[in-house]
C-alpha cells in the first residue's frame, strides 16, 4: 500500500472482499467498471456507507486503513457533523475523492474486525497461536473445556461447552 502511495501519490483505502450477509457493516468502495484484484490500487468511484446487499455497489468493504495526503485535515476541520452528530471521516473522504481522487487497495490478508467480539477474539487468537508457549496455554484451555480431542491421530471437534451447557 505503501509503495502504492509513492507510485500515485493519491491517497489509499485499504478494502477486503465480503460476503454480502456482511456488507451491510462497512463502508463499500465503488469502482465503477474497473476490476480489483490483491495489491493493485485502483480508483475509486464512490464510496457507500453501511448500504444494504441490494444497494451495494460491490463486495470491497473499508477496512479502517488508510494512507491520506494531509490536505484530508483541512477537509476535517470544515466538514459538518453528520451520522450521530459527530464529524464522519467518510464525509471528508468524499469530499477528498472530488478534489483530488483516492484508490482503493485490495488486500487478501487475514484481517479481522475487532468492532465484534467474534472479530476480537480472533484477532487474540491468531496473535497468541504465533508465540510458541501461549499456542500451548490456548490448547489446554480448548482441551480442557471439550471443544476438541485427539481421535484417531488427529485433532476434530467433540463438543462445545459453556457452563453447563454442551451442544
Amino acid at each position: 500500500m505503501v509503495d502504492a502511495w509513492n507510485d500515485t501519490g493519491i491517497g489509499q483505502i485499504m478494502v477486503e472482499r465480503v460476503d454480502s450477509e456482511a456488507i451491510e457493516n462497512y463502508g463499500v468502495a465503488d469502482l465503477g467498471t474497473q476490476a480489483s484484484e490483491p495489491f493493485k490500487s485502483v480508483p475509486i468511484k464512490g464510496l457507500v456507507e453501511k448500504p444494504s446487499p441490494e444497494e451495494a455497489p460491490s463486495n470491497l468493504a473499508v477496512l479502517g486503513r488508510y494512507i491520506l495526503p494531509s490536505g484530508v485535515l483541512g477537509l476535517l476541520e470544515t466538514t459538518v457533523a453528520g451520522v450521530g452528530d459527530e464529524i464522519q471521516l467518510t464525509d471528508a473522504l468524499d469530499e477528498l475523492l472530488k478534489v483530488e481522487g483516492l484508490n482503493a487497495f485490495e488486500t487478501d490478508a487475514g484481517v479481522f474486525d475487532c468492532g465484534h467480539k467474534r472479530g476480537f477474539l480472533s484477532a487474540n487468537l491468531a496473535v497468541g497461536m504465533r508465540d510458541p508457549q501461549t499456542k500451548l496455554t490456548i490448547k489446554a484451555l480448548i482441551e480442557k473445556n471439550g471443544l476438541v480431542g485427539f481421535d484417531n491421530g488427529s485433532y476434530r471437534v467433540l463438543e462445545i461447552s459453556y457452563g453447563n451447557n454442551r451442544v
